[in-house]
């Protein structure tokens, strides 16, 4: 999968009671949330699980919460060292982040996450 498939196949929803991040994959329509599609761009990107980890370790790559100015909610962006900033209301690379930026999301809480949404 590549960007472009993703963007073409990705569908907005919201999680449940409990917010779950995950890496999306399979055929037909992705369905996820602003961190599920930050997490898929960033597994794409990468082109490897350890290297999206190193990327993660190192801050070559930055889940940034945000402050959403279209829509007025909380919302994640993702970081890329050499690409900039990606997220689903703006599906492409752009230098700025194009949203107030609230708080980067560190390596263990992107690791708690993405663990829940594997149990869940």
């Amino acid at each position: 999968m590549n960007l472009d498939d993703l963007n073409s196949r990705f569908q907005w929803r919201k999680d449940g009671r409990l917010d779950t991040w995950r890496v999306l994959k399979g055929e037909g329509a992705l369905i996820g949330d602003c961190d599920d599609y930050a997490m898929t761009a960033l597994w794409i990107t990468a082109d490897s699980s350890w290297r999206a980890w190193w990327w993660l370790l190192t801050f070559q790559a930055v889940p940034w919460w945000v402050w959403a100015e279209t829509s007025g909610v909380l919302h994640l962006a993702l970081w890329v060292r050499g690409n900039g900033w990606i997220d689903n209301i703006k599906p492409e690379w752009k230098p700025d982040c194009g949203h107030r930026r609230i708080l980067p999301v560190l390596s263990p809480i992107v690791a708690f996450k993405l663990l829940l949404g594997k149990l869940l």
